[in-house]
């Protein structure tokens, strides 16, 4: 994952192109060119990975009381926080499907030392009871104990929380009116790393290979996905990567009529494909066909109207 993957300068490749390799000698065989702007985008990326992980430690070690990190899906900051939970030593939980309020009470009564990590529960907090518990929860005032009750006609429970609670989301707290208090409490942080240091991570990510892909195939297909994402000005994440070398390993095992670049760039159209009718499709046909490389060219022309780049390309 991101933080295995320290990228150095190795060696160059002519002007402006360097070969990032993985620290780890055993993956020192495999090596992909990166641009020295890509290099720079690692370096500025693992900055604000590093920052991220000193406000999860914060929080782990209890200086602060929590932290809301929100920033688009696919990009990390998830793996990030509970890599460094993990790391820190200290128990913790999850929590990420069902949460009503007395849910959250309940979860941090019986768990007021721990720290509590909530994943993508924006509209499940919007409830007034359970903005309440958390802000009881993370209160953060000086020598106070926070002091969480529920009362209620015929329960009333109280306990002292100790522990600490992240949320990693899609949306900063200003969007959810009930919980905007807490932000006054807490450490409330975007994570947006840029176009550029995204799909520089991606490209390191792919040379450990995946999904069952050798490193060789998976640069292959996350190169693919980075073109066409551009192509199709659609925002690059790490799921959309894993996703394509699921498709790839579909139409390696013989399971997919469609070649698994159809399958990539139906996933980024959101439409379904006729897989009689693709360019991928249509140029494998007449590249295996007994002609010559003009005449296939032109037969290509004449039944897509796309130039010879473009064939070439797709009979891959």
């Amino acid at each position: 994952m991101t933080h295995e993957f320290t990228a150095t300068e190795a060696e160059q490749f002519g002007s402006g192109v360097s070969a990032i390799i993985l620290d780890d000698p055993a993956d020192r065989a495999v090596r992909l060119p990166f641009t020295f702007d890509e290099v720079d985008a690692l370096v500025s990326l693992g900055g604000k990975e590093a920052h991220l992980r000193d406000v999860v430690r914060a929080v782990a070690h209890g200086i602060h009381t929590g932290a809301w990190i929100w920033g688009e899906g696919g990009i990390g900051k998830s793996f990030t926080v509970v890599d460094e939970l993990k790391q820190s030593g200290k128990p913790w939980r999850l929590a990420n499907s069902s949460l009503t309020a007395k849910g959250i009470f309940e979860l941090l009564e019986k768990y007021p030392d721990d720290i509590h990590l909530i994943e993508d529960a924006e509209e499940m907090l919007k409830d007034k009871k359970s903005a309440g518990v958390l802000r009881s929860a993370l209160w953060s005032g000086p020598e106070m104990p926070r002091l969480v009750t529920w009362i209620a006609s015929k329960d009333a429970r109280e306990f002292v929380f100790n522990g600490g609670i992240v949320f990693t989301m899609n949306k900063p707290i200003d969007d959810i009116r009930t919980l905007r208090a807490l932000k006054t409490r807490i450490t409330h942080l975007e994570f947006a790393p840029t176009p550029l240091e995204v799909s520089a991570r991606v490209r390191v990510m792919a040379m450990k290979g995946g999904e069952g892909l050798t490193p060789e195939v998976t640069i292959e297909v996350t190169e693919f996905v980075i073109a066409e994402a551009a192509r199709n000005r659609r925002p690059l994440d790490w799921r959309l990567v894993v996703n394509a070398m699921k498709d790839r390993r579909q139409c390696d095992a013989g399971l997919s009529r469609l070649d698994w670049r159809d399958l990539v760039r139906a996933r980024l159209n959101e439409k379904v494909t006729d897989p009689t009718t693709s360019d991928a499709s249509i140029a494998r046909e007449i590249n295996a066909k007994p002609l010559g490389y003009h005449d296939k060219v032109r037969e290509w022309k004449e039944r897509t109207g796309k130039s010879e780049a473009t064939f070439n390309r797709q009979r891959k």
